[in-house]
Order: C-alpha cells, then sequence, then structure tokens
C-alpha cells in the first residue's frame, strides 16, 4: 500500500518509516509537490492532525497519513500542548523552545517536574473513511539537556530507567547490553547536572538509540495501533 504522509518533516518521515517496518510505502506529500501547510487551528491533536490529513487528501486520490504531537508539561498547565511547535514561535530553534521550558521549571523539583509526550496519528482512506490513534509516555523535565538522536522536545524530556529497559528489551536490545548502556547514561547525567537525586537514573529520550525510542515513543505507539487497524480493513 502507497501512503502519503502529510509531513515535510524529514525526522518525522524517517521515524514513521522506520516504525512501518517497510510493511507499506510512505511518501511525504512534497514528493507530490503539495508544499503549501494548513492552519493548525485545533483545539486537540486529533483536530490538528486531521487538519492536516484532510488538506492533503484533497489534493490525492491515495490514503493520507498525518500526526499531530506535543509535550505537556503540568507545572505549566500543560502548555505548550497543542502549540509545541509553534511555542516562542514557529521559527525558534528547538534548543531556545528547551531551555525556555526547562527556566519556567526552575522553582520545580523532582516528580512534580512531569510531563508526557502525546501523539495522535490519523489515517484517510481512499474512501473518505478515517482511523485515529493515540500514543502517550510519560517521563519528567530534566533540570538540561541531553542527547543527540532524537529531535524537538526529546533533550529536555526524560524517562525512568525501568522504562528506559522496557523500551531496550522491546527493541531486542539484550539484557547485558542494556543495563549497562541505561547504567552509565543515568551516571553521565547525574555527573553533568542535568537530573539530580530526584530524578537519579533517569535518561532522556534523546540519548536512546533511534529503534529503541520508537519502541516506546508516544508517535511509535500512536502509529504501530494505526498500522494494526489499517492492515484489519
Amino acid at each position: 500500500m502507497k501512503v502519503v504522509l502529510a509531513t515535510g518533516n524529514k525526522n518525522k518521515l524517517r521515524e514513521i518509516r522506520e516504525i512501518a517496518g517497510g510493511k507499506m510505502e510512505i511518501i511525504p506529500s512534497s514528493e507530490l509537490g503539495i508544499t503549501e501547510e494548513p492552519e493548525e487551528n485545533g483545539g486537540s491533536f486529533r483536530e490538528n492532525a486531521l487538519i492536516k490529513a484532510r488538506f492533503v487528501k484533497s489534493k490525492t486520490d491515495l490514503p493520507v497519513m498525518a500526526d499531530d504531537s506535543g509535550l505537556i508539561v503540568d507545572a505549566m498547565g500543560g502548555l505548550p500542548g497543542v502549540e509545541s511547535a509553534r511555542f516562542l514561535g514557529e521559527d525558534t530553534p528547538y534548543s531556545v523552545k528547551n531551555a525556555e521550558v526547562i527556566k519556567r521549571l526552575s522553582d520545580v523539583n523532582g516528580i512534580y517536574r512531569s510531563a508526557r509526550f502525546v501523539c495522535c496519528a490519523v489515517f484517510i482512506g481512499q474512501d473518505g473513511s478515517v482511523l485515529s490513534r493515540t500514543g502517550v509516555i510519560n517521563g519528567c523535565i530534566g533540570y538540561g539537556v541531553a542527547g543527540e538522536n532524537g529531535f524537538g522536545y526529546d533533550p529536555a524530556f526524560f524517562i525512568d530507567p525501568f522504562d528506559a529497559m522496557t523500551a531496550c528489551r522491546a527493541a531486542g536490545m539484550p539484557d547485558s547490553e542494556a543495563v549497562e548502556m541505561v547504567s552509565a547514561l543515568g551516571r553521565e547525567n547525574m555527573a553533568s547536572g542535568v537530573i539530580n537525586e530526584d530524578l537519579k537514573g533517569y535518561i532522556s529520550t534523546a540519548q536512546l538509540p533511534p529503534d529503541v525510542k520508537d519502541a516506546v515513543s508516544h508517535r511509535g505507539r500512536a502509529f504501530r495501533f494505526l498500522f494494526e487497524d489499517i492492515r484489519s480493513i
């Protein structure tokens, strides 16, 4: 099956192709010459994903997928939420956005720095039918950033070592390698000050190898659920 992904984000395209595992041909909307982007003015991740998917579907007969995702920080009242990509301005580098999130939590400690990534993935079939699934990963905002493997808010978002081990096992990493990697990263983060005793052992999603991150990420979960639904049609 050939499906158009409504995105111009190369990182997102790579990630979703990896999650699909070659079981469908996923092409970006830009490959069809679609360069315009609709205004994402929905009040939820699902509404914004549907806005993007319907816009691209109006320009092609192929099935279309889209997603909308973001970071919800409890101590910030749920911000940046659906405005994650536009927080502080759409063209503002994520290094600046991450620094601002961390700054706003300067008086917040430990588990009260709780946050979660949410992703809603949608599919519009050739007949116009709509499927949607949501994925979530829970964690905390670090006291600094760490990691080079992720993008967006990944360097500021940390998960506990138990969830990191679960991700490693889901990706097929031997336990001995997983324990060594997770323990080493946890110690490194403590030494650099991006975590403290309150978040001892936590590692950022940007520190996880891509296949490990995909195993437990919000986007990985949402699209795996969605792919199962598509295959059952």
